[in-house]
């Protein structure tokens, strides 16, 4: 006799988007203020503000839940990211000709929406890495071509952020920071939202 066995494995989608602003503000240090949210699966579950005593604060209650190693793992990610904008608002103020006496805002959307199966692994299906500059489209990377990408196809741009943001390493990162997050899966975490066209609003561009 034949036996027919079905599997049926069911899947969720899940998405992490993280939204960060960098501005000037007349510094002369150049060391700027930078401000950042993390969305997971479209709810705000963090606030990074790199001027206050208190950098980073949790916007749900489950992600005061999480182990002391992964909010360390987590909350490094910004502060590392900030040093990075620092640097890259810093070029491309120069690049523009622009001094320290005014107020320019450099702005970074990047995320990746998954689906994650009844296994637990997760098949990223979407990346996000976008720039703007005072309100302007500046410059993205395409995590699945792997190159980046100017409005004005300026070459000389893709080129000098090649060298100095390791693009691919924060798409692999974005996939890291997810699974670690769905570890702590709650209800609260089930809405899920369409990175790439849904949260372009907090950003302003």
């Amino acid at each position: 006799m034949n036996s027919l066995f079905y599997f049926f494995f069911s899947t969720d989608k899940h998405s992490l988007l993280y939204l960060y602003t960098m501005q000037s503000k007349n510094s002369d240090s150049h060391l700027y203020d930078c401000t950042a949210i993390t969305l997971l699966n479209d709810r705000q579950i963090d606030f990074y503000n790199s001027s206050s005593d208190k950098p980073r604060t949790a916007k749900q209650n489950w992600l005061k839940n999480i182990s002391e190693s992964d909010w360390k793992t987590s909350t490094e990610k910004l502060e590392y990211d900030r040093q990075l904008l620092n640097r890259l608002l810093d070029i491309q103020m120069s690049e523009f000709g622009h001094s320290n006496s005014g107020v320019h805002v450099l702005q970074w959307r990047h995320g990746c929406e998954g689906e994650q199966s009844s296994d637990g692994s997760l098949t990223v299906l979407n990346s996000i890495n976008e720039f703007g500059y005072d309100g302007e489209d500046l410059i993205q990377f395409n995590c699945t071509s792997k190159t980046w990408i100017t409005p004005e196809e300026n070459r000389e741009r893709e080129e000098k952020w090649s060298k100095i943001f390791n693009a691919v390493r924060k798409c692999d990162q974005c996939e890291e920071m997810l699974k670690m997050y769905l570890k702590y899966k709650t209800t609260e975490q089930y809405r899920t939202t369409d990175i790439a066209g849904s949260q372009s609003e907090y950003l302003g561009w």
